[in-house]
C-alpha cells in the first residue's frame, strides 16, 4: 500500500451526489458544464446558456430582471443570477403550455396544435 492510498478524505454527502446530477443532465440535454456557481458570464454566455438572443438577454438587465456588473465597458452577470432569471422564466412558460387544451392523436391536425403551443409560448415570452 502507497503513502497516496492512506490519504483518503471523507466526501459529504453532496458530493456524492454530484455525478448523479451530472448523469442525469447527459441524458436531459446536449451539454453539461460543471463550474463553480460563482463564475461570472458574459451576455453571450449567458444567452447561450438560456438558448435566447444575446439581444434579448440585454433587455433582461434594462427592466431590472437580471442583475449585473461591469467590467470596463462589457456587462458580467453571475452564474448564479442566470440560473434565477432561467426558473423565473421557465415556471409561467411552463404553466402557461400546460393551459394550452391541446388534444393530438393520429387524427389532429399537427399544424394546428403546434400553432397553439406556439402562442402560448409567445403569450407568456
Amino acid at each position: 500500500m502507497s503513502d497516496a492510498d492512506d490519504d483518503r478524505v471523507e466526501l459529504p454527502e453532496e458530493i456524492h451526489e454530484v455525478p448523479l446530477h451530472v448523469v442525469d443532465a447527459m441524458f436531459r440535454g446536449p451539454s453539461v458544464t460543471v463550474s463553480p456557481t460563482s463564475q461570472t458570464l458574459t451576455t453571450q454566455q449567458a444567452a447561450d446558456l438560456l438558448e435566447i438572443s444575446r439581444p434579448t438577454l440585454i433587455k433582461a438587465p434594462e427592466q431590472d430582471q437580471l442583475p449585473y456588473t461591469h467590467s470596463g465597458t462589457h456587462r458580467r452577470i453571475a452564474l448564479t443570477d442566470v440560473f434565477d432569471y432561467r426558473e423565473r422564466r421557465w415556471h409561467p412558460q411552463s404553466a402557461a403550455i400546460d393551459a394550452v387544451p391541446v388534444d393530438v392523436d393520429e387524427t389532429s391536425d399537427i399544424d394546428e396544435s403546434l400553432t397553439n403551443l406556439r402562442r402560448a409560448h409567445n403569450t407568456v415570452a
